[in-house]
C-alpha cells in the first residue's frame, strides 16, 4: 500500500518552530547571548523531538498494514483512503502541540539559564503553620520547591504577582520541602516545582513542573466558580 502522508522532519518542524513571537520572547529574556538564538534556528535543535514523532507514526503505519494485509484490494484501497485521511489530521495536530511544546521548554530554558531569580516576597508554611493558613482562606495556593530545584527559580515572580493579583481572595504561600520534610511526605511530593490548589482545606487540583500565569489564573478562576456554587 502507498503512503501519501507527509511525515514531519526537521526543516518542516523547525520552520514551524521559529515564529516570530517565540523569537521575540527569546529575545526578549535579560542577558541571553546571540549565540543561543542562533542555536535554536539550527535544524539539528529539533531533531530527537521529529525522530520520535516519526518512529511513532511509522510503527503505527506498520501495525496498521499489517492488520489488513490478508484482505482484499477493494478492502484496501478503501482503507489507505481512510488511513491517510485520519493520520494527517492527526499528524497536523500532534505536530503543533509538539511544536508548542518545544517552544515552551526553549523559553524556559534560557530563562533559567539567563534571568536573575526575582526574590519571593511569598510567606513560606513550616508544618506549625501550615493547618491554620488553609483555614484562613476558602482557596490557596501553595508551592512546593527547593533551593536546588532550577525551575522552582522560574516560578517565584509567578507567584509574588498572583499574590499581588489576588488581593487576598486567595491564600498563597511555599514550602521548602528541604526544610519542611514532613509537608512533603504528607503531600506525596515526587517532583519539583509542585502547585497544590486548595478549597476549604481539601486538595483539589495538582499542577506539577512550572505553570504559566494564565494557567494559574484559570485554575483559580474555576474554583472561585465552584465555591460560587
Amino acid at each position: 500500500m502507498n503512503l501519501s502522508i507527509q511525515l514531519p522532519n526537521t526543516g518542516t518542524f523547525s520552520k514551524a518552530m521559529l515564529t516570530q513571537d517565540f523569537l521575540e520572547k527569546l529575545q526578549s529574556i535579560p542577558g541571553i547571548p546571540q549565540k543561543f538564538i542562533e542555536s535554536v534556528k539550527d535544524p539539528s535543535a529539533v531533531m530527537m523531538p521529529v525522530k520520535h514523532l516519526t518512529d511513532y507514526y511509522q510503527d503505527l503505519i506498520g501495525f496498521l498494514e499489517r492488520m489488513v494485509a490478508d484482505q482484499d484490494d477493494a478492502f484496501k484501497a478503501q482503507f489507505v483512503a481512510r488511513r491517510d485521511a485520519f493520520l494527517q489530521k492527526h499528524i497536523d495536530e500532534k505536530t503543533k502541540k509538539s511544536v508548542a511544546e518545544l517552544q515552551r521548554n526553549f523559553i524556559n530554558y534560557a530563562k533559567m539559564q539567563y534571568t536573575p531569580a526575582e526574590e519571593s516576597r511569598v510567606p513560606a508554611l513550616t508544618k506549625e503553620s501550615m493547618g491554620e493558613f488553609l483555614q484562613e482562606h476558602a482557596i490557596v495556593l501553595i508551592d512546593f520547591w527547593a533551593q536546588w530545584c532550577q525551575p522552582c527559580r522560574l516560578m517565584k515572580a509567578t507567584m509574588n504577582k498572583i499574590m499581588d493579583e489576588s488581593k487576598g481572595s486567595m491564600g498563597v504561600a511555599t514550602v521548602n520541602v528541604e526544610k519542611e520534610e514532613a509537608l512533603m511526605q504528607q503531600y506525596q511530593i515526587k517532583s519539583l516545582p509542585t502547585l497544590i490548589f486548595f478549597v476549604r482545606e481539601e486538595e483539589k487540583v495538582r499542577k506539577v513542573g512550572v505553570q504559566s500565569i494564565e494557567d494559574i489564573r484559570k485554575v483559580f478562576e474555576e474554583l472561585k466558580k465552584q465555591i460560587a456554587n
